[in-house]
């Protein structure tokens, strides 16, 4: 068990990093933008199609909200795998359909974002949302990601998004070391530049123009 002032705990290690299917969980305004993007910056392809304001994939988006739901979906993470050892995809609601979907994901990983859920209803408030629906929403999404997470036996590590921000540098390190092992450690300073809080995406802070500038200097 990790100390208790870490930003991360692995409550079940990821024995084969490097490999599978990196799933990141939370609830909206919920910090897993930001996760999305650290993940994305160390390697892990978050999608096929990554919308920059939200690193969220479109097509993942769209197969999820689909009238013939689930349909696709199998398709789906055939293609974010194919030639990938390692690739991901981060939505706020995909706990309201995970259990269906859980079977078609390919060497699943675990990566819970927490919140204060008063400080994610608090953000959705400020675009417009009501804050009590935002607060129980979150809440409730809150424990049925509890609940499937203790059900899985999926490599799981949950990271609070407060901690991150106050200790950047450790909770990418920490991260790194368990979706990829001991390769991440040579990106861990350009990561946590990019680490903001509540950063306007993609005008403060674009993960996608980050990754294709580091491309483009290692060429």
């Amino acid at each position: 068990m990790q100390s208790l002032i870490s930003a991360v705990t692995v409550l079940r290690p990821n024995l084969n990093p490097g490999h599978g299917t990196v799933l990141v969980l939370g609830v909206p305004r919920g910090g897993t933008s930001v996760v999305a993007g650290i993940c994305h910056m160390l390697g892990i392809e978050m999608g096929i199609d990554i919308d920059p304001s939200n690193m969220e994939d479109k097509i993942f988006h769209q197969l999820l909200m689909n009238e013939h739901f689930p349909e696709g979906l199998a398709d789906y993470f055939a293609d974010l795998r194919r030639d990938r050892k390692i690739a991901g995809v981060k939505n706020p609601v995909i706990i309201d359909f995970l259990p269906t979907i859980w079977s078609l994901v390919p060497e699943p990983i675990l990566v819970f974002v927490t919140r204060d859920v008063f400080a994610a209803a608090q953000r959705e408030e400020s675009t417009g949302g009501d804050f009590l629906e935002t607060l129980q929403a979150a809440v409730q999404r809150k424990y049925t990601i509890l609940d499937f997470v203790r059900q899985s036996d999926a490599p799981l590590l949950v990271i609070t998004y407060e901690r991150l921000m106050e200790n950047p540098h450790a909770a990418v390190a920490s991260l790194g070391e368990f979706l990829l092992g001991n390769e991440a450690n040579s990106l861990i300073d350009e990561i946590v530049k990019l680490v903001v809080p509540h950063a306007d995406m993609p005008n403060d802070v674009n993960f996608l123009h980050a990754v294709a500038a580091n491309t483009n200097n290692l060429c």
